[in-house]
């Protein structure tokens, strides 16, 4: 695992550093008019060697930096789900029953309504 990281931190090490035959050339309005070729060579990157040491700070670097990404990323997910789950149990403990209660109260009003009495009906 060491290795992995150590190897991950070498690249990103080397991929910070840009050499100047990947810079971004200047627009042409900005290019001076001039046919002059130039005839110097681009300047190569040097390796870049680090010690043992550095390579272990490299590594706690980002094994740091990776921790504390997922611990915030935890936190935002378990407060959304703290807050999805509160939501649900609202509806199933209070708004269910709320609306369960109402109906059996309209449907125990319709049953004590009494029947019309006919007048021509003897019992």
């Amino acid at each position: 695992m060491k290795t992995f990281v150590l190897i991950l931190a070498m690249l990103a090490a080397q991929s910070t550093s840009t050499p100047i035959s990947q810079t971004k050339a200047p627009s042409a309005a900005q290019q001076p008019q001039t046919a002059v070729e130039p005839t110097a060579k681009p300047v190569q990157p040097q390796p870049i060697v680090f010690t043992a040491k550095q390579l272990v700070d490299e590594c706690n670097k980002i094994v740091y930096r990776s921790e504390t990404f997922y611990n915030n990323r935890m936190t935002h997910l378990l407060w959304t789900m703290g807050i999805i789950m509160a939501i649900g149990l609202a509806i199933i403990g209070i708004l269910i029953p709320m609306n369960e209660e109402r109906r059996r109260k309209i449907n125990y009003k319709k049953e004590l309504v009494p029947f019309p009495i006919n007048k021509f009906h003897f019992c």
